[in-house]
């Protein structure tokens, strides 16, 4: 019996750990063990060509709804969309709309697509974010996890974006449910 609870939680701690160093195991499983690698990999720039329309990435983490930071350190502010800030006062729904940026991007390798601009006033670079073939800028406001926002000239997806949006609150998802547009009862 005692050894059957010792193995039970010898299991517990590993999932534990590897729910810790889920990002770094995902980069090693990539094959990304070296900074040359990762050099290779977060390529912002081409010094035969210049700036590339698009690129490919790894993501180390997701700092809120619509920014991550790649493995090299790198910014990246998601182009068209704003979702909840979780910096000082968190929002309504940006916890949450930090996590499904997580679960869809963390550890992941992803392409960056360039619009018009290339970063924003903070050095941040300005991008498409994509997961094999799904965009997530688009996916996160589908999900309401953040509203249309534009900056223009990046507005290649504007159209595409609204028509999500209108989805999305049509279905009072995440942003649009009846938890964040209510005033509170008094």
């Amino acid at each position: 019996m005692k050894k059957i609870i010792l193995l039970i939680l010898v299991v517990i701690l590993i999932i534990m750990i590897y729910k810790w160093i889920s990002p770094q195991f995902n980069l090693l499983m990539h094959g990304i063990t070296s900074d040359s690698d990762l050099n290779q990999v977060n390529m912002a720039f081409d010094t035969k060509t210049g700036p590339q329309k698009t690129q490919e990435a790894v993501v180390y983490r997701a700092i809120d709804g619509d920014t991550v930071e790649l493995v090299n350190g790198q910014k990246v502010r998601y182009i068209g969309i704003d979702s909840p800030e979780i910096e000082n006062k968190t929002e309504c729904f940006g916890q949450q709309a930090k996590t499904a940026n997580a679960n869809y991007v963390e550890g992941k390798t992803v392409k960056l697509e360039k619009d018009v601009s290339e970063t924003d006033e903070y050095g941040r670079l300005l991008r498409y974010v994509y997961v094999g073939n799904l965009l997530i800028n688009e996916e996160l406001i589908k999900g309401g996890y953040a509203k249309v926002a534009t900056f223009p000239p990046d507005v290649k997806y504007l159209s595409r974006f609204k028509g999500m949006e209108k989805q999305a609150k049509d279905m009072k998802l995440g942003l649009w449910s009846d938890l964040c547009t209510k005033p509170p009862a008094n």
